[in-house]
């Protein structure tokens, strides 16, 4: 899979190496010239237990690039993470200008956010782009829950004449994400899901939402647990046995035998 990190700080930089390491071709994008230098000439501007090793690997090989040009780096990608800092302003609130202009860079997406008066979580959604939807998918005709994500991607390809190498990833595509909240804040957004079209279900205690391609699973915010606590994806294949292969101190990706991994952070 093609994967484009807008940021790389200690979120872009662990995530794209992690993913360049299982096999994903990963462009990050750093707009800090000093920084930008320091990752072109091989070498990690963050400590990490063992990412400076894994990074250098990764980026002699070819895997993992590094560019401060956006629209080039998001050209091919099937998948983008926007990774870039939102630091506090001077009356408590949440900077978000950083994650704005990112998101305005790529091309398919709209941004569309709402803030809560407590700063501690601004929840941001990506919406498929009108406007591009009506240049490559004239036919369809989405509603508030937009259409698959992967028909939009092989509606672009065929469009574009985009070819794919053959890789053999094992991590095939994101089917969820936990996000820890508040229960007012889970409430809030919740009511902006529902706006899109988004299915609520529970189950016990439970509340997740389903949207076209993702189930967002809400928990009970604790201690520093706060926002996307774990992403869960589907494989290509099934292992043979299961693995657990940690990232950090908290972060670690786990791969079952089921066909399923959960990158838990």
């Amino acid at each position: 899979m093609d994967v484009t990190v807008i940021g790389c700080g200690y979120v872009g930089l662990v995530t794209g190496t992690c993913l360049a390491s299982i096999g994903h071709t990963v462009r990050g994008v750093e707009k800090d010239a000093k920084k930008l230098k320091i990752l072109q000439d091989g070498h990690c501007p963050i400590f990490e237990p063992g990412l400076q090793e894994l990074m250098q690997e990764h980026y002699a090989a070819g895997q993992l690039q590094f560019t401060d040009n956006v629209k080039a780096a998001v050209k091919d990608a099937e998948v983008v993470f926007l990774a870039v800092g939102t630091p506090p302003k001077a009356d408590g609130t949440v900077d978000m200008s950083f994650l704005e202009t990112a998101g305005k860079e790529v091309p398919w997406f709209k941004m569309s956010g709402f803030e809560p008066k407590d700063p501690v979580l601004i929840s941001f959604i990506l919406e498929y782009s009108p406007n591009f939807l009506k240049q490559w998918h004239p036919e369809l005709r989405p509603g508030l829950s937009g259409i698959s994500r992967q028909a939009v991607l092989e509606r672009y390809q065929a469009k574009a004449a985009l070819t794919v190498p053959p890789k053999d990833p094992l991590l095939k595509n994101v089917t969820g994400l936990r996000i820890a909240l508040d229960p007012k804040r889970a409430e809030s957004f919740g009511r902006e899901l529902a706006a899109l079209g988004w299915r609520r279900e529970t189950k016990g205690t439970g509340v997740s939402w389903l949207g076209p391609d993702v189930r967002i699973e809400i928990v009970d915010a604790a201690g520093d647990a706060r926002g996307i606590v774990a992403i869960e994806m589907s494989l290509t294949r099934k292992p043979e046995e299961s693995k657990v292969l940690a990232l950090s101190d908290r972060a670690r990706l786990e791969i079952r035998t089921d066909g399923t991994a959960s990158f838990l952070f």
